[in-house]
């Protein structure tokens, strides 16, 4: 288990800020671009439920692992960033957490969701 400095208070308050606004940046970047927002939603929904699931079914998946992803990402961060400026370690760590999901984990083992950064 992960062992951080931080109380379970500050950890849900870190997570459920940190799952409402990582999705932000691209959800502008899709509006502005005029990109469907289906597409992304779409294709994380369909890393684990079949291509005939109903839209609900894609949309309710899609919110649960991105909730999930957000969870294990704010654990790692509370257990490797220091207390002191944590605001500024967390923002870099976001930044940094980016690039590795979009270029490193998710081609690999989610390519229907990964070519969607480049297009």
């Amino acid at each position: 288990m992960l062992q951080t400095p931080y109380s379970k208070p500050d950890l849900f308050w870190a997570w459920l800020i940190a799952t409402i606004f990582s999705g932000v940046p691209s959800t502008i970047y899709f509006l502005v671009v005029g990109q469907d927002l289906w597409q992304p939603i779409q294709a994380v929904g369909l890393m684990v439920l079949s291509g005939g699931s109903s839209p609900l079914s894609i949309l309710l998946a899609a919110g649960l692992i991105h909730c999930a992803v957000s969870m294990v990402w704010t654990f790692i961060v509370a257990s490797v960033a220091p207390a002191k400026h944590i605001v500024v370690y967390a923002l870099a760590a976001s930044a940094l957490i980016a690039v590795l999901d979009l270029t490193i984990i998710a081609p690999p083992l989610f390519p229907e969701g990964a070519h969607l950064a480049t297009s």
